[in-house]
C-alpha cells in the first residue's frame, strides 16, 4: 500500500515561485542578448570605436543592460550614471514563439536543423 503525505502551498510560496520565474526570464533574455551582441561584429566594433574615441577603458563599466522591447544595449561607464546606448543591432535576429516551436517541430521530424540545408 502506498502512503501519501499531505502538502499544501500557500500564497507566499506561489508568489515567490512566480517572482523566480520572472527573474529567470529576465536573466535568460539578458544572457541571450549578450551572447548575440558578442557575435555581432558591427556592434562590438561600434562599442570599441566609441570607447577609443572617448578614451574609455572598455572593461571599466558599472552596469550593462539590454532592453528587448526597444532592442537597446546600455553601458553605464561610471558610478555617476554616464551611459551610452546602442540599439537596433539585434532586431533582425529576434525570434518569437512561432519560430521556436517551428524549429522544434522540424528537429523532431528531421533530426536536426543541420539537415535543413538542401544537399546537391
Amino acid at each position: 500500500m502506498l502512503a501519501t503525505d499531505e502538502y499544501s502551498i500557500d500564497a507566499q510560496e506561489v508568489a515567490t515561485y512566480n517572482e523566480a520565474l520572472d527573474s529567470v526570464e529576465g536573466y535568460a533574455q539578458q544572457a541571450g542578448a549578450f551572447m548575440a551582441a558578442a557575435n555581432t561584429e558591427s556592434l562590438t566594433e561600434s562599442i570599441d570605436s566609441y570607447a577609443s574615441q572617448n578614451n574609455i577603458v572598455i572593461g571599466n563599466y558599472s552596469a550593462l543592460t539590454y532592453t528587448q522591447s526597444v532592442d537597446e544595449f546600455v553601458i553605464t561607464w561610471d558610478n555617476y550614471g554616464n551611459a551610452t546606448g546602442w540599439n537596433g543591432y539585434l532586431t533582425n535576429e529576434m525570434k518569437d514563439a512561432d519560430d521556436i516551436y517551428g524549429a522544434a517541430t522540424y528537429i523532431i521530424q528531421h533530426g536536426s536543423l543541420a539537415n535543413s540545408d538542401p544537399q546537391p
